[in-house]
């Protein structure tokens, strides 16, 4: 189940924005839509916006692109959840950095990657069964 109170949130943003763009809109009528839209999962693959400094947003944005490849080409679904959720540019610093490394290869990227799924599902386990 979908927390309404971000769904709310997300449907005002969206409203704001279409309202801007086209004044004429009316808006719940248009908050109605962007609701209905996020609750029926049309807007689940969209990512979040990141936050951080300038710089740091910049950077982050280069390694979650990288690690989106990496993530959907060898189907780590985990790890994908987590990187369209996450909102902190610091959090792909400080895991993904290797991301964006020229000296490493294609296998070691994905590898880091890989390491990444593992600790997360390991993290689930131990929620599971209350550890």
């Amino acid at each position: 189940m979908k927390d309404m109170s971000l769904v709310m949130k997300e449907a005002h943003r969206l409203t704001k924005e279409i309202k801007k763009e086209f004044p004429n809109v009316d808006y719940k009528l248009q908050l109605g839509i962007c609701m209905s839209y996020l609750l029926n999962g049309e807007g689940e693959n969209e990512m979040v916006e990141l936050e951080g400094t300038e710089k740091q947003v910049k950077w982050a944005l280069d390694i979650r692109k990288e690690i989106l490849e990496i993530a959907t080409k060898n189907n780590l679904k985990r790890t994908l959840e987590v990187i369209k959720k996450e909102e902190k540019a610091v959090f792909f610093i400080d895991n993904f950095k290797f991301a964006t490394s020229k000296i490493l290869d294609a296998y070691k990227k994905f590898e880091c990657a890989f390491k990444f799924e593992m600790k997360l599902e390991e993290i689930e386990t131990f929620k599971k069964y209350g550890w």
